[in-house]
């Protein structure tokens, strides 16, 4: 073979090395997640913990096909490399598309999510936790709650300093114990909304997973190109099926 073909080989194999790697240790995490899944007593911690050995084990697949089938010529190896690559590279193209469709309904969603939060008694304490966690207020600052009848709460002033907080019983624990003395805080004082401070990180969240996706696909298509330049190159120089 050329030189190109040597250069495409290593190519190959250090990118799928680096990838079966990451397999192994996605497929250990997850099975020290399901180790140690009583101590969170959760059935979101087992589903995660067997999707990561699922994907662990379906990377590690892909990428052992493609390091034997670069480093040794294997032609059916290198295929079925190819053709696995191509289908990741068309699942990832439909959810770029799927991104970019959505992008303009996304401001709509966050909106409409947090106003419903917001505006029900019931899950106060959780728009509570919001605004301590991203040091906001209200929906759209600190009006939306002299819209609605209600006290500006204390995780809406700029000039509080809480304890130690580790769920949203603690804050509703610190709202409940200010006996009035420093419940209260001007509109001028408040952090500002929440609706576009989350929309701002959700949408630039989304920028970043798009540009992620799309070189994820250019990668995909230069390693398909590769494979099965490599197949080609080796019926034309081996005369063999592997």
């Amino acid at each position: 073979m050329g030189c190109l073909s040597v250069l495409i080989k290593i190519f190959l194999f250090i990118v799928n090395f680096v990838a079966v790697i990451l397999g192994l240790l996605i497929v250990a995490a997850g099975a020290l997640l399901i180790h140690f899944s009583h101590l969170i007593q959760s059935d979101v911690t087992i589903i995660v913990a067997i999707s990561a050995i699922v994907f662990g084990t379906v990377l590690f697949f892909i990428a052992f096909c493609g390091c034997c089938g670069s480093i040794g010529d294997i032609k059916c190896f290198l295929i079925l490399y190819g053709i696995f690559i191509f289908l990741l590279a068309a699942v990832n193209i439909f959810l770029i598309v799927i991104l970019l469709l959505n992008r303009d309904t996304l401001e709509t969603t966050v909106t409409n999510t947090l106003d419903d939060i917001f505006k029900d008694s019931g899950t106060r304490e959780t728009f509570y936790f919001i605004e301590y966690l991203f040091g906001c207020c209200g929906t759209t600052g600190g009006q939306s709650y002299e819209l609605i009848g209600q006290t500006i709460p204390p995780t809406c002033c700029q000039n509080n300093d809480f304890p130690s907080i580790n769920d949203i019983a603690d804050i509703e624990n610190i709202i409940n114990n200010q006996n009035g003395t420093a419940e209260f805080c001007a509109v001028e004082e408040t952090y500002s909304g929440c609706t576009p401070y989350l929309i701002d990180i959700l949408t630039t969240i989304s920028n970043v997973f798009t540009y992620i996706l799309i070189a994820v696909v250019v990668t995909q298509v230069l390693v398909v190109v590769s494979a099965f330049y490599l197949v080609s190159r080796i019926k034309k120089y081996r005369g063999k099926v592997y």
